[in-house]
């Protein structure tokens, strides 16, 4: 499945479809149809993955939603800004840099 994420799969039958196409040119050892279901498998692939990918990248993250913000209209930038700076750090901290 991580080869199929990473795009090995594809290229690897996207070279030897060319390959037959251009040594046998009167033949059709290659498949288009094949080869179209193989980039469609790739992509879901590639997009299933994201959920993984993104839980394990933000297990010490946390994000502040609008909803955590102040509503006071003479200081909502400064909250904005203050929430926005907590993030980085957040970030910057979990991380061990």
């Amino acid at each position: 499945m991580a080869a199929l994420n990473r795009g090995v799969f594809t290229i690897v039958f996207t070279v030897l479809n060319m390959v037959l196409f251009l040594t046998m040119p009167g033949t059709y050892y290659f498949s288009i149809g094949l080869l179209v279901s193989i980039h469609v498998n790739s992509m879901l692939a590639t997009l299933n993955s994201r959920d993984s990918i993104r839980s394990r990248l933000d297990k010490n993250h946390t994000i502040a939603g609008l909803s955590d913000l102040d509503r006071d209209a003479s200081s909502s930038m400064a909250s904005v800004q203050s929430a926005l700076v907590r993030r980085i750090q957040s970030r910057v901290q979990s991380h061990g840099y």
